[in-house]
């Protein structure tokens, strides 16, 4: 095994974790011991597996009865998660291999003990099949492979931590520049203690570095495939997501229910007043109105018209704050038996939304969810409408609201994604077939005199990761990638049995990977120059392929049937063409 050169440190980068290993320490003799930047190494090595000599901390293997963990250590203090929090590893691959395994990278608790990756946040691991990936939880074991690691190979791991999930960037062997290998789009556990855990490998580390400095890597392109009219409905049962029909779920017909709704049974005014601000906080999304409907629970024990406009203002007032734009809108609730309190509350409504140019009255139950039969036709026992009121009740709204009831077509790309990185706003292209936004997914009305739909945009690379969730109906969805015209793309697509990464020049198929799987819920593909690798589950299927000469710098989405539903789109640069190299710098 090549013994690693110590590089030096930066003069001009803060760490919040620095490990040089400048100081010999023989073998058995690490734990208790502090890195470059003062942490203390706590290790774990009973046979005495592990030194550090000549800036290199070595694992000469495992145990004569390999432990996970033993050899291994991780830092004190932990490092409390940031957005864009960034973690180096600088390693030597070593004798990796079948039958050989070890895990670097971000634990959730104080531990080097990683087996079965229970305590693992984040982190590259190599197995004793000889494959490696980039690991979220035990979850993932099932289809872990998005790299193969190269023996004896200098390497550097870059995990790149967010508020939520997380991106990992490898550079060394055939990665010559910072690449990008994948990400997970699961986790928030704070604080993350570095590690070091070995099973049975002989591997170096030169450095270990945890950088003040944040950086969040950019899209080439995202999109959720949610509709543009984007509505948050708030109340108490008539609205909370129980065992009665709710009328959110049929607004989502016309509109996207984005946010997730803020509401619970038995919730009166005051409630949703005293819990809005905290879910406000947690919510994720912009809505163009805020529906609601509540009140109904206050005719229990009504307050004073004083207080509850206090508690109206205040909703209203959290709400503006939060989403500016947006329009807020409150129903005027109805039920059997409450006449007389739903009269006032609607008096209420009317005076205390007129106070804003921004806040509206909205439909009166005790008018269309009565019915002129006492709540009978309408209602589930009076109050809570059926799945007719709840029809009605949403139709309703959007006649309020005046916004036509189709789906409108796939328009341009979004400026944020799932995890919070930017990306540009592309337009859209449908290249073949027709497509639109139905609810909150992409699907082809049409499909071209082939039998084909396809929707690209242009991210200006043709060195790309694409990545998209696809629920299949029928017919063979998937993604496409390089797209030039009808004859020439590269796409992967599932067909109910096999998962295959296929190349289309000058109107002739070629298959250049194939998977059999019983259920695809998200297909992957990286492109670059003439490589092509394909993943299904995020699990990644053989190897590379060689794939030939397409030019095309359009990616997107492919069906041959029109119930197939596609969404979150994400593209990535893979980074062959440099676009990480901000990395070199901060990773020193």
């Amino acid at each position: 095994m090549p013994i690693l050169k110590p590089k030096l440190r930066s003069r001009l980068q803060d760490y919040l974790l620095e490990d040089r290993f400048e100081f010999a320490k023989s073998a058995g003799a690490v734990n208790g011991t502090r890195s470059t930047g003062g942490q203390l190494r706590t290790g774990v090595d009973t046979e005495n597996k592990l030194s550090i000599a000549n800036g290199v901390a070595s694992f000469s293997g495992g145990r004569a009865s390999p432990a996970s963990g033993d050899p291994g250590w991780y830092y004190t203090p932990p490092i409390v998660r940031r957005d864009g929090q960034l973690f180096f590893f600088s390693f030597n691959s070593g004798n990796v291999g079948v039958g050989k395994a070890m895990t670097i990278g971000l634990a959730t608790s104080a531990t080097t003990n990683v087996a079965a990756y229970a305590n693992l946040a984040y982190g590259l691991s190599v197995y004793d099949t000889g494959v490696n990936g980039f690991l979220a939880s035990a979850v993932e074991l099932a289809n872990p492979a998005i790299l193969t690691l190269v023996a004896n190979t200098d390497y550097q791991l870059c995990i790149c931590v967010l508020n939520l999930g997380a991106y990992a960037f490898l550079k060394g062997g055939v990665y010559t520049l910072w690449t990008y290998v994948g990400r997970r789009m699961l986790g928030t556990n704070t604080p993350l203690w570095v590690t070091e855990s070995n099973y049975n490998m002989a591997f170096a580390t030169d450095s270990i570095t945890v950088p003040n400095q944040t950086w969040k890597p950019p899209a080439l392109a995202y999109d959720s495939f949610t509709k543009s009219t984007n509505f948050l409905a708030l109340g108490d049962s008539k609205t909370y997501v129980g065992a009665q029909t709710n009328w959110p779920t049929n607004m989502a017909s016309y509109y996207a229910e984005y946010p997730t709704r803020i509401a619970t049974s038995g919730w009166t005014t005051h409630n949703l007043r005293t819990n809005i601000d905290a879910r406000l906080a947690t919510a994720v999304g912009t809505p163009s109105y805020c529906l609601i409907n509540i009140g109904v629970n206050d005719g229990a024990s009504p307050p004073t018209q004083s207080v509850w406009m206090a508690d109206a203002a205040y909703i209203n007032a959290a709400l503006h704050a939060k989403y500016p734009a947006a329009q807020i809108y409150w129903m005027r609730p109805g039920v059997r038996d409450g006449a007389a309190w739903c009269t006032t509350l609607a008096g209420w409504i009317t005076t205390a939304m007129g106070l804003q140019s921004w806040t509206h009255v909205g439909p009166d139950e005790q008018v269309f969810l009565e019915g002129g039969d006492d709540y009978a036709t309408y209602t589930l026992d009076g109050c809570h409408p059926n799945d007719a009121g709840s029809i009605l009740e949403a139709a309703q709204w959007d006649t309020l609201l005046g916004v036509a009831q189709v789906n409108p077509p796939i328009g341009v790309t979004q400026t944020v994604n799932a995890l919070g990185l930017s990306a540009p706003q592309l337009v859209w292209t449908v290249d073949q077939g027709a497509a639109e936004i139905v609810q909150s997914y992409a699907q082809f009305t049409a499909l071209d005199g082939n039998g084909i739909g396809i929707a690209t945009v242009p991210t200006g690379s043709v060195n790309v990761s694409v990545e998209c969730t696809v629920s299949r109906s029928a017919g063979n969805p998937g993604v496409v990638l390089r797209y030039t015209n009808s004859d020439n793309y590269l796409y992967a697509m599932y067909d109910g049995t096999n998962c295959k990464l296929i190349e289309r020049v000058a109107g002739s198929e070629t298959t250049r990977a194939t998977h059999a799987a019983a259920f695809i819920s998200t297909v992957r593909v990286d492109v670059y120059n003439n490589n092509g690798r394909l993943y299904c589950n995020n699990e990644l299927i053989g190897a590379t392929a060689a794939i030939g000469p397409l030019t095309g710098n359009k990616h997107g989405i492919y069906t041959t049937n029109t119930g197939n539903k596609f969404r979150y789109l994400d593209i990535m640069a893979v980074g062959v063409e440099g676009q990480y190299s901000v990395l070199n710098t901060l990773g020193t």
